[in-house]
């Protein structure tokens, strides 16, 4: 395998989260080929950098082949493959044709309302009937309409879907944090990985909703979600890292948070264990704790502290967009616990001292900047200046946005 991709072709790994762009572009070229997308996405270019082929995941003798498939093809019609992959790109550059009027925001919000119905699993909470995302700019937006009017279309769903993202395996109910989605419809199958993304606009969810509703056991779980955020993902120079995989050291998924029956066992009294709901987390038949009602909680305090300190692989890049919406979420948590609060006095502090340079710079100290990520920012100092006072960083924030609008508009 490595022989015929060094000898044959130039790999080049493409980070999805500094290069979101590039990332939907070739997604949505293995969608156009293939009549779906996912990860990994393994697409082959032309040398020209137009894409010629798009694989899914394939076993390594499966891959193989076809790679060996490719190469025949290639070596056999250059010259039409070649055309070929042109003609793809100026297709996928053209895209569907818009028009340029412009939309009240009332049109947009009642199309908005009409494609959450469509997708709406109004019993299992969540949008899709396959694997389930938070999608949780969704249900921001499902917050907001619910804000200005008590009988919104989707209230009953907003709030199924926040009891099942909670009770069901999207949450860690030992160590805190939300997954970044599960592969199942009925949230019970997590895929192990955690986003800084995933805790900080999620943690805002639960708390904004908490308050609004009148439902303290939401804004318990935000500000959980916080301050688990605030342990696991941050770095020594203040700032926040971007995710936490999903294998532990020995190389297995969901390792750091699966658990054998012998090991609950070693833990755990019988009524103890009786109180939790411990499904079958995969075809091992691990355990993935769940709790079943509050008389678990002294059971999944015992589990957390078991592994407390167990060391989990993350990935320490910086993305700066991120860190806004973490700020939010810290400014959003402060009121209920101070330390939060000093945690966001800190993070400000950092952001603040950005320099208002070419986005280019401001995704990461490595990547291209993105519109979210100037919003994101913007956003994040203000709550900050909101909440304290701060005309400087109400300053910060009004330059990025616009930034956003010269940059992007």
């Amino acid at each position: 395998m490595a022989e015929i991709l060094n000898d044959q072709f130039v790999p080049v790994l493409i980070d999805s989260e500094l290069m979101p762009e590039t990332d939907r572009r070739l997604r949505r070229f293995m969608e156009e080929m293939n009549g779906n997308a996912g990860w990994p996405v393994n697409v082959v270019l032309t040398p020209e950098g137009h894409p010629l082929f798009a694989l899914g995941y394939l076993d390594e003798p499966a891959f193989f082949e076809r790679l060996k498939t490719i190469l025949e093809h290639w070596n056999q019609r250059r010259g039409e493959l070649s055309e070929a992959a042109r003609n793809a790109v100026t297709e996928l550059e053209a895209g569907p044709s818009s028009s340029a009027e412009s939309v009240s925001p009332d049109t947009f919000i009642e199309a908005f309302v009409q494609q959450a119905q469509r997708l709406a699993d109004t019993q299992n909470g969540g949008f899709s009937r396959g694997a389930k995302f938070p999608h949780e700019s969704a249900i921001q937006a499902l917050i907001a309409l619910r804000q200005h009017e008590a009988n919104t279309p989707l209230a009953d769903f907003l709030e199924v879907t926040l009891d099942t993202m909670a009770s069901g395996a999207l949450r860690d109910a030992v160590n805190g944090g939300f997954f970044r989605y599960t592969d199942d419809q009925q949230w019970r199958y997590p895929h192990y990985e955690k986003m800084l993304l995933t805790q900080a606009s999620l943690a805002r969810v639960y708390i904004e909703a908490g308050l609004l509703l009148s439902k303290p056991h939401w804004v318990a779980i935000g500000v959980d979600t916080v301050r688990f955020a605030h342990s696991a993902f941050r770095r020594e120079d203040g700032l926040y890292a971007t995710s936490l995989a999903a294998m532990g050291h020995e190389g297995r998924e969901g390792s750091p948070y699966l658990w054998t029956l012998s090991e609950l066992e070693k833990v755990l009294s019988a009524s103890e264990l009786a109180s939790l709901d411990n499904h079958f987390g995969d075809e091992a038949q691990l355990h993935l704790p769940r709790a079943l009602g509050q008389q678990s909680v002294d059971a999944l305090l015992k589990l957390r502290q078991a592994r407390k300190g167990q060391r989990l692989m993350r990935d320490d890049k910086v993305l700066y967009g991120w860190n806004g919406l973490m700020l939010s979420a810290l400014v959003y948590a402060a009121p209920f616990e101070p330390e939060l609060g000093k945690a966001a006095d800190d993070l400000a502090a950092k952001l603040i001292g950005l320099p208002f340079a070419e986005s280019a710079t401001i995704r990461s100290a490595r990547g291209l900047g993105q519109l979210t990520d100037l919003v994101f920012l913007a956003q994040g100092l203000s709550h900050w200046a909101s909440a304290r006072g701060h005309a400087t960083a109400r300053e910060h924030a009004t330059e990025w946005l616009r930034l956003a609008h010269h940059d992007f508009y």
